[in-house]
């Protein structure tokens, strides 16, 4: 099977592929997240560039909101269905966005503050929570 190309049915052609996107989440072959994860990565870092410009026009609240409906929104989509299956290399990659994000975000440049402290300032929960926050009405994350 791995070698068709692709299939014909009912005059049209369809290509067959190792990955395919279904309601906004992507499922390879073997039911891996590792594409879906790496997709995320992409487009996170990407926010990372306007989320520079930006944190030099708003305020701190301002930018708590973008991230929260940019950032969070992104990573957390089918988190409950993914997360847990995905690898400590792939977590630990989802993490270090997670974390530049907020550096970006309180202008913690230098590292001054610990993961704690950047996360105490902003007002967001760890990164494990917040994979869970689908669950959690929004009016209790502003």
């Amino acid at each position: 099977m791995d070698n068709i190309k692709e299939v014909e049915i009912e005059g049209g052609r369809i290509e067959i592929s190792g990955k395919m996107k279904v309601l906004g989440v992507w499922l390879d072959k073997d039911l891996k997240w590792n594409h879906h994860v790496e997709y995320l990565i992409r487009k996170c870092r990407a926010l990372g560039f306007g989320m520079c410009y930006l944190n030099k026009h708003l305020n701190l609240k301002e930018m708590r909101r973008v991230f929260h409906s940019h950032f969070i929104s992104k990573i957390t989509f089918g988190s409950p269905v993914w997360h847990n299956a995905i690898s400590f290399h792939l977590r630990a990659k989802l993490r270090s966005i997670f974390y530049k994000q907020i550096r970006i975000i309180v202008r913690d440049f230098e590292f001054k503050l610990n993961r704690g402290g950047l996360l105490q300032r902003l007002g967001v929960p760890n990164l494990d929570l917040v994979f869970f926050l689908e669950e959690t009405p929004s009016s209790c994350l502003m």
